[in-house]
């Protein structure tokens, strides 16, 4: 069983699990490939460096995520991008509740949202513009 899986990297499992069953004559109740994925999902829901974190401060995280990866799938310049960043830095630079090293995996997020951006911007600016933003 595989779930959770990129979208045409599943297809073709599924592809390649078919064939396996029909040229060896076997039924395998128990194989398959579910819950297809865009790789965007992997961005907004799946392995978030704050799931960790205590409920209220992970959805709340979660929920500001999600804001800046559409602000960033919308983005029309490399600056637009900047300002989707960095506003979801700046949200965090006084919120209560969140420890220090609970901070320092919102860097870690923002290589996340930057990695299928669609104007190339590296990690390496992204993350400068998070220590540029943050007040922690």
């Amino acid at each position: 069983m595989a779930s959770n899986v990129e979208q045409e990297a599943g297809k073709r499992l599924r592809s390649e699990l078919r064939h396996l069953v029909k040229k060896s004559g076997h039924v395998w109740q128990h194989s398959g490939v579910s819950q297809l994925r865009a790789p965007s999902w992997f961005v907004t829901e799946y392995g978030l460096p704050f799931s960790d974190w205590p409920a209220k401060a992970c959805r709340f995280a979660t929920k500001i995520s999600r804001a800046a990866a559409l602000g960033i799938a919308n983005a029309k310049s490399p600056e637009e991008v900047a300002e989707a960043v960095r506003g979801f830095v700046r949200v965090f630079n006084d919120r209560p509740g969140i420890d220090t090293i609970e901070r320092e995996d919102l860097g870690e997020a923002v290589a996340l949202l930057v990695a299928e951006e669609p104007f190339a911007v590296t990690e390496e600016l992204a993350l400068s513009w998070f220590d540029q933003e943050r007040d922690y």
